[in-house]
């Protein structure tokens, strides 16, 4: 595994904080057996070769190694890498080229370049959709977002997995990845037809990825309803981060029919610990996020849509 790694000139590539002499070490941490060098690896990686989304030489150098570890069966970590090559290889989020200043224009090439390459394995990161490990199958969807041009019909694929998928948490990585592209009208009817037909927590996927596209086309009857049904699918408490989910995407009508539901949670005696993605009977503070949504939809201003 990582044949040639180290035949690269590395220490003449740069990261945020000068010579890329360490890359290689860091990239083998990743998929190292303790999970305390993979977190140390990762955490080197997001502040220096990926530093605050920049991309560098280093970067783009690294990416063929990222989807071979990625692509490997079995080696632990792969979801993080996963969401890190996500972040790397996305294009969306940068401005025009005319918009940036020299040194930004330089980044902006390097991202291209590292895009062409995740472009490249596109047909290879889309066979992590059926890999065994569901956490990995949670974060393909979005990375196969970034790679879109490069996989036919891309929504149809999710679509078609979200009716299939058994895991909670691999259907809600499926409809946040069809929530951030842009659907057509077979599409949406497609997912509202799996609102109607589909167990609770998959139909409640379906409407969470209609409600990012056009969420006046979201029945209002029985939504409430359907919300608590799926949490009774996924568990005593459900998943707070569905919950989040359908408030980022919450407009006018829908967000009036939810206004029951979300003062409930706000009133809830319990907590959801985001940085352990548990439930905690300790008075922890990392909600506040799942908290301000609740009450942007159950208290509603002139708009409810967040950005």
């Amino acid at each position: 595994m990582f044949t040639g790694l180290d035949d690269i000139d590395w220490e003449s590539l740069r990261h945020a904080y000068g010579s890329a002499e360490d890359v290689p070490g860091w990239v083998r941490g990743l998929v190292d057996p303790d999970p305390a060098v993979r977190e140390e690896s990762l955490d080197a990686m997001y502040g220096a070769v990926h530093h605050q989304g920049d991309i560098y030489d280093s970067t783009v150098a690294a990416v063929p190694y990222l989807i071979e570890a990625l692509t490997a069966p079995g080696l632990p970590g792969r979801e993080r890498i996963a969401e890190l090559l996500t972040s790397i290889a996305k294009l969306s989020e940068w401005p025009d080229e005319t918009e940036l200043d020299e040194g930004g224009a330089e980044m902006l090439r390097q991202a291209v370049r590292a895009n062409a390459l995740a472009m490249a394995a596109a047909p290879t990161l889309v066979r992590l959709t059926d890999d065994p490990d569901p956490a990995v199958r949670a974060a393909a969807p979005k990375l196969l977002v970034a790679v879109t041009a490069k996989v036919p019909d891309l929504a149809g694929l999710l679509i078609g997995l979200l009716g299939t998928e058994d895991d909670a948490g691999v259907r809600r990585g499926l409809s946040d990845a069809l929530g951030s592209l842009e659907l057509g009208d077979d599409a949406i009817g497609h997912l509202l037809g799996l609102a109607r037909s589909a167990p609770a927590s998959t139909a409640l996927a379906a409407l969470i990825a209609v409600t990012r596209n056009d969420p006046h086309r979201v029945p209002l009857d029985g939504v409430p309803d359907l919300i608590a049904r799926a949490y009774a699918e996924e568990g005593p408490h459900g998943n707070p981060q569905t919950r989040t989910k359908i408030a980022e995407a919450a407009t006018g009508a829908l967000a009036a029919a939810l206004q029951p539901l979300f003062r409930a949670e706000i009133a809830a005696d319990r907590r959801f610990n985001v940085s352990t993605n548990s439930w905690s009977t300790a008075q922890v503070t990392d909600d506040e996020r799942l908290l301000k949504l609740c009450r942007a939809v159950a208290w509603p201003g002139p708009t409810c849509r967040l950005s």
